[in-house]
């Protein structure tokens, strides 16, 4: 994929050639500012426990806008986004990651930059501070800001230190948090979004979880159960933080959950977000990691961004091999070895490219330490509606036993 640089320049460009528009005025009157190069940034938008910082608005997430004021949640995890019209990165190595999108071409650049190009978007530059130049001509539409919410900014958390970014939907669980892994297709969306409506328990995201490491006297958030007595010897543990406050779901699993309609994604064809209500801006001690694995000739082996299709499924496994009404579909779950649990974590975490011997120990330690305490399981459903409610009760007892 060939990225044209880009030679537009921001309005209000400032006069050092960076094409950053002035934001002086505008810093001053929201009183709010961005951290890390750029200054003072005129935008603040909160995602969950993360804020990004920007110097435009981002059309269709006027919601998210932190608005002049004091803000009574803690302070969230910066990424700053800054327009840029400095030419992309032409050199360096190339990879090409499937995403539910459509393919994303990585570009490892010098400065321990990476570039994400996108059929049809404008490029970005991941620093190795985290900050983000968005490579912008003119103004950005909606399916650039949602790719820079949904895809980019989960990829700049996970260059910062001490954390890393997991494909999975979380739930919060009187247990503690219950993250849901897996391809996509395998119906981890639909899954989270029927615990969250049909037994009530917080979503924290359904497509990228934050992980950190905390120390134990850290408070459980949202009715989370803490885990235990604490000591000045405690260690740290597995910690979830939310980086969106929405959930995407094709139009059939909406119907289904009876969520109505949502905030239309073109560019997937139909599917929609969906605001999810409640907080989310604080760590969640971990209870348990489920991986979710496609059933048997279900669709979602086809590829990423497959939409779950109920409907279909449902005429398949209501029938038997002689015609006669067969029972509801079976759903699996099985535990796994803290070694498996491993693998499935590795598998699912978000990396721009391959890594360096010293990256991929790091990578190792903190994964062993997170990974303790936390259970490990398998879980297999058909996609029909019936085991979608064999699926719930079964993630429900499962938490109770965690």
């Amino acid at each position: 994929m060939d990225t044209p640089p880009c030679q537009c320049r921001a309005r209000g460009a400032s006069a050092h050639g960076d094409g950053l528009p002035s934001t002086a005025g505008s810093a001053a009157r929201l009183g709010t500012s961005g951290t890390g190069a750029g200054g003072a940034l005129p935008h603040r938008y909160r995602f969950g426990a993360v804020e990004v910082h920007c110097d435009l608005v981002l059309p269709g997430y006027h919601r998210y806008l932190v608005e002049d004021g004091p803000d009574p949640r803690p302070a969230g995890l910066p990424v700053v986004v800054r327009r840029s019209a400095r030419p992309v990165p032409g050199d360096g190595s190339v990879a090409r990651i499937p995403t539910p999108r459509g393919p994303l071409e990585v570009r490892v650049a010098d400065g321990g930059r990476h570039v994400l190009a996108a059929d049809g978007l404008s490029a970005f530059t991941l620093r190795a501070d985290g900050t983000v130049d968005w490579h912008l001509c003119g103004e950005p539409h909606t399916a650039e800001t949602d790719y820079l919410v949904a895809t980019v900014v989960p990829w700049a958390l996970a260059r910062r230190p001490d954390t890393e970014v997991l494909h999975a939907a979380t739930l919060v669980s009187p247990a503690g948090a219950l993250l849901l892994c897996g391809p996509s297709g395998a119906g981890k969306s639909t899954l989270a979004a029927a615990l969250h409506h049909r037994i009530g328990w917080p979503l924290l995201g359904d497509d990228s979880a934050v992980l950190r490491l905390a120390d134990d006297e850290d408070p459980g958030p949202l009715g989370a159960r803490p885990s235990g007595g604490a000591s000045q010897h405690s260690p740290r543990r597995a910690r979830v933080l939310s980086c969106s406050r929405e959930v995407r779901l094709w139009d059939e699993s909406s119907r289904l959950l009876g969520l109505g309609a949502g905030i239309p994604l073109p560019h997937y064809g139909a599917k929609s977000r969906h605001v999810v209500a409640g907080n989310a801006d604080r760590p969640v001690p971990v209870a348990a990691v489920v991986r979710i694995d496609p059933p048997d000739g279900s669709r979602a082996r086809a590829g990423a961004g497959t939409p779950v299709d109920m409907t279909d499924a449902a005429g398949a496994a209501g029938a038997g091999e002689d015609g006669a009404s067969a029972p509801s579909s079976p759903v699996a779950v099985a535990p796994l070895r803290p070694a498996e649990g491993l693998l499935v974590l590795r598998a699912g975490l978000v990396r721009t490219s391959g890594m360096t011997v010293g990256r991929a120990a790091v990578e190792f330690r903190f994964l062993t330490q997170w990974a303790q305490g936390v259970t490990f399981a398998s879980l297999a459903y058909q996609h029909t509606p019936a085991a979608l409610d064999d699926a719930v009760r079964f993630m429900a007892a499962f938490a109770a036993a965690a």
